[in-house]
């Protein structure tokens, strides 16, 4: 018996796929949520997707208790109570994503938001958890400053579980979860959601290394089909997660195709991603029917030449490799120390900051105000990235320690 199993007990690999089961069914839930938003905002579908959110999350914490682990339950328990001491101070927090949360409990639809008012609300962005916010808020038949910050903790949920399940001992739970806390700090509740988004790719890019690496076995299904919604999640959190999630479909696609030959067993990855991307897709296709444009205004390209003239990409690059050094450098001290090329992840990495240096290049916005008021939080899944992968990689090597066999 493996020192995690004990008696009466599920194994680590039960835990583990029944973590992914849940964490994959609550952002299902919470995308059908946003859909129903979309295509049926008057029904009684949104409260009704929330309510079921909120049962499943409960249920689920309230079985770990049952049987003695209390980690989830502590963290959900604490991050509640912090819910009433942390009003939104964040102006992205009051003026763009919950200001689009109010809209949508007042106004009734998404749709009403296509008039474009006001500018700085940046109507083009998606809302997975403004629609959340919007249905906790219609759950309880008002609007206030408390109620909607719920769908703030609500949809930590899948990826919370995703990561602190991948750990096999309490001692590696509690730093990955004093990791997260640490990097992210108090972006988590600020109504922001640069924290949001970087667990849920963080999550994904998790699910998909690890179902490289496990060729074949048991329940890898369910780590394909996780990854799938928490990947579609991303695109539907923010316009940067679009990106991030066109950047992981590609892995996705080699992975299903060398996975699944057989034509017959690509239909349920390929309908659960059909379902999954039905409400950026929908969002998308309004947003180009409203004439609703978003960052890249006016000619990019020229932008670009001018800043590649005037010396303006060395403050990007530095600006960059100042947030994301470290992160590279441990990557490095990894491959190093432990000989293993993380492809995944340096693939990943050096995708995205390729994309990040480009938009800071072409932006139609003073350079220097706008890397100063993004930077740090649009580089945070790349830190929080690294710290996942070193705590998941010490694990597995202290695991092979004789005296931990």
């Amino acid at each position: 018996m493996k020192p995690y199993q004990l008696c009466g007990q599920p194994s680590m690999h039960a835990r583990r796929v029944e973590s992914e089961w849940i964490a994959a069914g609550i952002a299902i839930i919470f995308l059908l949520n946003y859909l129903s938003w979309l295509v049926l905002p008057s029904s009684v579908l949104p409260s009704t997707f929330i309510a079921v959110a909120v049962i499943t999350a409960i249920g689920y914490i309230g079985r770990d208790v049952s049987q003695r682990r209390y980690l989830m339950a502590m963290a959900l328990g604490i991050g509640f109570l912090l819910l009433f001491f942390a009003p939104f101070t964040d102006s992205d927090a009051r003026s763009i994503w919950f200001f689009h949360a109010k809209r949508m409990y007042f106004d009734g639809s998404i749709a009403a938001r296509l008039d474009d008012y006001p500018g700085w609300a940046h109507t083009s962005y998606p809302d997975l958890v403004p629609a959340a916010a919007a249905s906790c808020a219609r759950l309880f038949g008002v609007w206030n400053e408390f109620l909607p910050k719920i769908a703030l903790e609500l949809t930590l949920v899948p990826p919370f579980l995703v990561l602190i399940s991948r750990c096999e001992s309490s001692r590696f739970k509690l730093l990955m979860l004093g990791s997260l806390l640490y990097l992210t700090r108090i972006q988590l509740f600020s109504g922001s959601m640069d924290a949001h988004l970087a667990l849920y790719a963080v999550s994904t890019i998790v699910l998909l290394r690890e179902c490289f690496e496990r060729q074949h076995q048991r329940g890898r299904s369910v780590t394909v089909a996780a990854a799938l919604v928490m990947l579609f999640s991303m695109a539907s959190i923010k316009n940067e997660g679009t990106v991030m999630a066109a950047l992981l479909l590609v892995p996705m696609t080699i992975l299903l195709l060398g996975e699944h030959s057989n034509r017959a067993r690509l239909a349920w990855p390929i309908a659960l991603g059909l379902l999954a991307s039905s409400p950026v897709l929908i969002w998308k296709f309004r947003l180009i029917s409203a004439k609703i444009t978003a960052l890249f205004a006016g000619d990019p390209w020229a932008r670009a030449a001018l800043r590649f003239g005037d010396g303006g990409w060395t403050l990007i690059a530095t600006s960059l490799l100042d947030e994301a050094g470290i992160a590279l450098v441990m990557l490095a001290v990894l491959f190093m120390v432990a000989g293993k090329l993380e492809r995944l992840v340096l693939y990943f990495v050096v995708a995205y900051l390729s994309i990040l240096f480009f938009v800071y290049l072409s932006t139609p916005y003073d350079l220097v105000w706008h890397i100063s008021a993004s930077v740090e939080r649009v580089t945070l899944v790349v830190k929080l990235l690294v710290a996942v992968i070193l705590i998941l990689e010490s694990q597995r090597f202290v695991l092979r320690l004789p005296s931990m066999k």
